[in-house]
């Protein structure tokens, strides 16, 4: 049989064999590659792991000096820290941004990285200084960014409205702004007067707001109408001279007591 083989046979047998060995030897290479990709995927994994681990042990430092109120290594710490990670993301310093996180995965360096810019605007609201009220404003800025669009929005929002309903805030301007800008409430009046009225006054009228004029068709009436004409009174009232802002900050004081009675008078579980 293989001496009637004409020459084209014989060509077309050795083009297969070679087709058949190069295909071989294509799959033992993709195989090869294969492991080799797995193993820098790992590698890089790894990597990740440790880098991650570098981190959140020098923002842990960074943590600890902040409650011996070390603010000068507490603030190295955390600088450092946002150094690391901006690497670690490819982005120039302070451009970090949530889009660059998988919120899935990263939870915890999201909210660890908020927290550390919530501090560092801290931190530096205590010093006076040109350069130092900018730095204040980018970490702040930086805080709402990191908030206004999470699942904690409500929990920051809370953490601002308490630092300046406790007038620790030495730039209230600064961070009444941040808080309208995380959208913490639409009681303008109350806002206005956020710095100088009772710490209860405020989740008082919300929650009368929220419980009860927003289950009636004549409270929703209402709210519209305040979130109509309310503004430029607050407008007002931020720029009011300190007697004027705590004798009104008294006044919503003395209806945030009144409603709130009333809601636990009447709301659910009430009369």
């Amino acid at each position: 049989m293989s001496s009637d083989q004409t020459p084209l046979d014989k060509q077309a047998r050795a083009q297969a064999k070679e087709a058949e060995r190069l295909a071989r030897r294509a799959a033992t290479s993709s195989r090869v590659r294969e492991k080799i990709e797995k193993q820098l995927a790992q590698q890089e994994l790894e990597r990740q792991r440790e880098a991650l681990i570098q981190r959140l042990d020098i923002a842990k430092l960074g943590i600890q000096a902040l409650t011996r109120e070390s603010f000068g290594e507490a603030t190295k710490s955390f600088l450092v820290y946002l150094a690391l990670l901006e690497r670690a993301k490819k982005v120039n310093p302070g451009r970090l941004h949530p889009s660059q996180f998988d919120p899935k995965k990263e939870m915890v360096e999201l909210v660890l990285v908020t927290g550390i810019y919530w501090d560092l605007a801290r931190t530096y609201d205590r010093i006076r200084g040109k350069e130092q009220v900018r730095e204040m404003q980018a970490y702040l800025n930086q805080f709402v960014v990191f908030s206004k669009d999470s699942s904690y929005k409500a929990l920051c929002a809370e953490t601002l409205r308490k630092y300046l309903a406790a007038e620790k805030a030495l730039h209230r301007g600064d961070f009444k702004a941040a808080y309208k800008r995380l959208g913490g409430t639409t009681c303008f009046i109350a806002s206005a007067l956020l710095d100088v009225s009772d710490v209860e006054t405020l989740p008082r009228l919300r929650a009368f707001r929220d419980e009860r004029l927003a289950a009636h068709p004549a409270g929703r009436a209402f709210i519209r109408a305040y979130e109509r004409f309310s503004p430029p009174i607050a407008s007002w009232l931020e720029r009011a001279p300190g007697g004027l802002r705590k004798a009104a900050a008294r006044l919503i004081d003395l209806v945030g007591w009144i409603v709130s009675g009333t809601a636990c008078r009447y709301g659910p579980g009430g009369r």
